[in-house]
């Protein structure tokens, strides 16, 4: 029993975090870079509450950046 309820302690802590961390990204803005490299990705825009296209230029960027929009999407909606 005590093993069971440290086990679900310790998932809820987990899980918080890792809720928060992805709240966290999700609210940065877009950061295009100061490089000239052109990437396509996508970024969580959290006042349209959608996910946009954009060319992030390799550099000087931030965590709101993924790869593909399903990814944004998981991550952000």
């Amino acid at each position: 029993m005590k093993l069971s309820v440290s086990f679900l302690f310790v998932l809820c802590c987990f899980l918080s975090v890792v809720v928060a961390r992805n709240e966290d990204v999700c609210s940065q803005p877009l950061i295009i870079g100061t490089c000239r490299a052109r990437i396509p990705l996508y970024y969580f825009d959290s006042k349209t509450n959608s996910c946009e296209k954009f060319e992030y230029g390799g550099c000087d960027g931030n965590d709101n950046q993924f790869a593909t929009l399903d990814e944004c999407k998981k991550a952000c909606m």
